[in-house]
């Protein structure tokens, strides 16, 4: 019979038997053991286990329990005995474990109650000091309620915009729909109205008429300037400006040129030979004065047009001192000037503002919405 050092696979446990103990174990001499072999170990049972056989490593082998006492001391192992009680062991571990996370979870409610404390100190310190400032510091709180008003402010801007937009639009697809209305926008003041390029004629010459057409009046075709026509043309088909004498009474218009507002062939004369489309000058009345000016410029020259000139001609010290040296073409001051009246009318008619207030606008602002207008065109070319 030889004695044992074995350890149970179940919990690790490591205690002394006797070579009687392992199941259909016979060695012949100390050496006859395989550690990584596992064997059937019987255990005699405790208040927790039940005696039977159980899975165990043998670890060492020797003849008497002396030499097992000597091979435990000097390899610092610790063995106990079979009548050890290890259910006390497991409950002393248990218990030094428990005290060790006791004694941490101590140690970090102190350090978390100690910060609570200091920031509490600091927090009362900035009240007191954003109070007691008198140094024009904003306080944090009033700070955060300003940025959230700020932020309301523009949301509530962004959608009257919105709101704006698809007024204006809506506006403007009424307008297109109705004829009378862009009369109506572009003369609404009294004794404005679109005047005929024919010009009136002699009061000597005078119309002959039969029965049928006497009956029925048809417009003649218009007359050039300068021809001497052979019959004039009815006067009830002849536009004339409210509280002004017949066309045949007034006198002959001195040039070819038609003036400001005269409507012919779907184009709206905008002063010495300036046109643009009727349909893009209803559109242009239902806009803002700055958004008025420079689509007007752009129905006027064209944005590939626009790209190449300049409002004054020459380099300003602006595009200097960053080393600009293309100068652009002036732009056409005949246009320019189309441009002024167009604008002086539309704050006029529109904005329903004097002649003496207006005037000065229109010095101030074209030339300012026409350079933006410049700069945003070269800026999208980019």
């Amino acid at each position: 019979m030889y004695v044992l050092c074995v350890r149970f696979s179940l919990d690790g446990y490591t205690t002394v038997t006797t070579s009687d103990a392992v199941q259909a174990f016979l060695p012949k001499n100390v050496k006859d053991f395989d550690p990584s072999n596992v064997v059937k170990c019987y255990w005699q049972g405790d208040e927790r286990t039940v005696g039977r056989y159980y899975d165990a490593q043998i670890l060492h082998m020797t003849r008497t329990h002396e030499e097992m006492d000597a091979y435990l001391s000097a390899e610092k192992r610790k063995c106990a005995s079979p009548v050890c009680n290890r259910v006390a062991v497991e409950k002393q571990v248990k218990t030094d474990s428990f005290k060790k996370r006791r004694s941490r979870a101590a140690v970090k409610r102190q350090e978390q109650l100690q910060l609570l404390r200091s920031m509490d100190v600091l927090a009362s310190d900035a009240s007191s000091n954003s109070d007691s400032s008198t140094d024009g510091v904003v306080p944090e709180k009033q700070l955060r309620e300003k940025v959230k008003e700020l932020k309301e402010a523009r949301a509530e801007i962004r959608k009257l915009r919105r709101l704006n937009e698809d007024l204006q639009a809506a506006l403007c697809c009424k307008v297109l729909e109705k004829d009378s209305s862009w009369e109506k926008i572009c003369f609404p003041q009294e004794g404005v109205v679109l005047v005929s390029r024919v010009q009136p004629l002699p009061a000597a010459v005078t119309p002959v008429q039969d029965e049928a057409s006497s009956q029925k009046k048809t417009r003649l075709p218009k007359q050039e300037v300068g021809d001497v026509p052979s019959v004039q043309p009815p006067l009830d088909n002849m536009p004339f400006i409210q509280g002004s004498p017949l066309p045949a009474a007034s006198p002959p218009h001195p040039s070819n040129t038609p003036e400001f507002g005269v409507e012919e062939d779907d184009q709206i004369h905008l002063g010495e030979g300036v046109t643009i489309p009727t349909s893009r000058w209803r559109q242009l009345l239902c806009f803002k004065d700055s958004l008025f000016c420079k689509e007007l410029a752009v129905a006027i020259w064209g944005s590939d047009t626009l790209q190449k000139r300049s409002v004054s001609g020459t380099l300003s010290n602006r595009a200097k001192s960053i080393g600009l040296t293309e100068v652009h073409q002036q732009l056409t001051p005949v246009k320019r000037r189309a441009v002024d009246r167009a604008y002086l009318h539309f704050l006029t008619t529109v904005k329903h503002l004097s002649q003496d207030a207006a005037h000065p606008l229109v010095k101030q602002n074209v030339k300012k919405y026409l350079r933006e207008k410049l700069s945003d065109l070269r800026r999208c070319k980019l």
